[in-house]
């Protein structure tokens, strides 16, 4: 009886092991948020730096085909970027995209391609 006991209790803890969490935790930073953008934009030779200031909406939502990569939308263009413990960062070499979520609900990042200084930084909160 004891050895029957001990087989059964090694099984659940065994099955228990392996089953999956059905939660996705980037869930929990997935919605609409309306942020404050500092934009520096570079003329096109290349010798004035101007800085536009506005409140947009970014919208946040899961990539389906890549695991830990969020959809960062911003005036109708994706932005994808690799979540790790609220920190964001882009994959490929040439884009300077990074940011931090401060809780589930703050959020700040910024979008710069390649060197140059035309980019742009989002601070702001879930609607």
């Amino acid at each position: 009886m004891k050895k029957n006991l001990f087989l059964l209790v090694t099984g659940v803890i065994i099955f228990s092991a392996f089953i999956l969490p059905t939660e996705d935790y980037r869930d929990t930073y997935v919605g609409t948020y309306f942020c404050r953008s500092k934009c520096g934009v570079l003329s096109s030779d290349y010798t004035e730096l101007s800085y536009r200031n506005d409140t947009i909406t970014v919208f946040i939502t899961k990539n389906n085909t890549r695991d830990s990569v969020l959809n960062i939308t911003i005036r109708g263009k994706v932005h994808e970027l690799k979540l790790k413990n609220g920190v964001m960062a882009s994959n490929l070499p040439s884009n300077q995209n990074r940011g931090r979520f401060f809780s589930t609900d703050s959020i700040f990042f910024s979008i710069s391609p390649a060197r140059i200084p035309n980019g742009c930084s989002y601070k702001g909160k879930k609607q």
